[in-house]
């Protein structure tokens, strides 16, 4: 009996969160698409690695290919390094450089670069885990071709999350980001959002799946695009192999034999 009303709830629990997420699909949707003048389709796929190098400090290595104009091409194509460092429970700060290549309006690409510094930190409240990032950088547009000269850009971003385990090996979660830029006078404008909803799977010890959705949209341009983006991405968190101690009794039993 326990185990039938068990799962009777998880049917319903379940089907309270499809429902969710696609009422919550609806209205983004109907909403971008009214108020949007142009809008376009992509796909961004990810593969990232991450390892702890020594106590509370991580390092994460990625790699992403973000296809648009409804992914029948690539828009970027990048490597991040970031190294996270814990500063309290669920804390931590890091640092952060990209490099890639990303496709300008005429067609041809040029090299680019990042570099961020950031916080962020996670509560628990029962089931859900809240989650704050704050993001300064510093992006330089074309490196590539002194013709160009240099082309920097620098910003602020807000992001807030939130995630739920659903299911045995399965988490949900859902972040909303705020980019504020700043212009030529060096005046501070919000300039764009983005909305992002998903679910990270674990397939096999330490290696995740995860799937989502996402919705950016900006502010400030007379010929606003919306985009929506399918997200694909694989992770793999690497362990250390701890040195193997030595038995004490093993140690003594060799020193006398010798």
């Amino acid at each position: 009996m326990k185990v039938v009303k068990k799962l009777k709830k998880l049917k319903i629990y379940l089907s309270m969160i499809i429902r969710f997420i696609l009422t919550s699909l609806f209205l983004f949707f109907t909403f971008t698409y009214s108020v949007a003048q142009y809008n376009d389709f992509g796909s961004w796929n990810s593969f990232s690695t991450e390892t702890k190098l020594v106590k509370k400090l991580k390092l994460n290595i990625g790699v992403q290919l973000r296809l648009n104009e409804n992914i029948s091409q690539v828009k970027t194509l990048f490597t991040d390094i970031d190294v996270a460092y814990g500063i309290l429970d669920n804390s931590k700060i890091f640092v952060s450089y990209r490099l890639g290549t990303k496709r300008q309006l005429e067609g041809y690409y040029l090299l680019s670069q990042r570099f961020s510094l950031g916080f962020s930190a996670k509560k628990q409240f029962n089931d859900w885990k809240f989650g704050y990032r704050f993001k300064v950088q510093q992006t330089n547009n074309s490196i590539e071709s002194s013709d160009y000269g240099f082309d920097f850009s620098s910003g602020f971003r807000n992001k807030i999350s939130l995630n739920r385990k659903l299911i045995k090996k399965t988490y949900g979660w859902s972040t909303f980001e705020l980019f504020s830029t700043r212009d030529i006078d060096k005046v501070l404008y919000i300039s764009d959002w983005r909305w992002k909803i998903g679910v990270d799977r674990k397939i096999k010890k330490r290696h995740y799946f995860s799937l989502g959705f996402m919705v950016q949209r900006e502010l400030q341009s007379n010929d606003a695009i919306t985009d929506y983006i399918v997200l694909l991405g694989y992770e793999i968190k690497m362990k250390r192999r701890k040195k193997a101690k030595k038995n004490l009794y093993e140690l003594e039993l060799k020193s006398s034999q010798k």
